[in-house]
């Protein structure tokens, strides 16, 4: 009996910031703590909107600290712990360039995996 070799690839994607490559996973285990700190993120933020113009100087301070806190967590967990001064020396030194690129990680893989799901798809279900 012939024996079937079943070749899969690694479910990580590479990103390349400021010269330096890193290998972002999107293994199911992953892509669950992604989710997790997004939504804290989402939460922060929400608060941090209904603040609005009523809130203090440091009602704002520490809502900003928060949400650079959790864009650091997120930052690290895509492309490895003491990463985030790196991404953030590439992003100009710019919160908002990180949270792009934060951003931008999560839709590529979503998008990846969207693909992968459809292409597996086609293969299996071709007339």
């Amino acid at each position: 009996m012939a024996v079937i070799k079943i070749d899969l690839e690694r479910p990580v994607q590479q990103f390349e910031l400021g010269g330096k490559v890193f290998e972002v996973g999107y293994d199911d285990e992953s892509l669950k703590k992604y989710e997790k700190v997004y939504l804290k993120m989402k939460n922060a933020y929400e608060k941090y909107e209904k603040l609005g113009l009523s809130a203090t100087e440091k009602q704002m301070q520490e809502s900003e600290n928060k949400m650079r806190d959790l864009v650091t967590e997120l930052i690290e967990l895509y492309f490895g712990k003491g990463s985030f001064e790196h991404v953030y020396e590439a992003s100009g030194k710019s919160i908002l360039n990180v949270q792009k690129v934060a951003t931008f990680v999560i839709k590529t893989l979503n998008e990846k995996g969207a693909a992968d799901l459809k292409d597996k798809a086609n293969h299996y279900l071709k007339k």
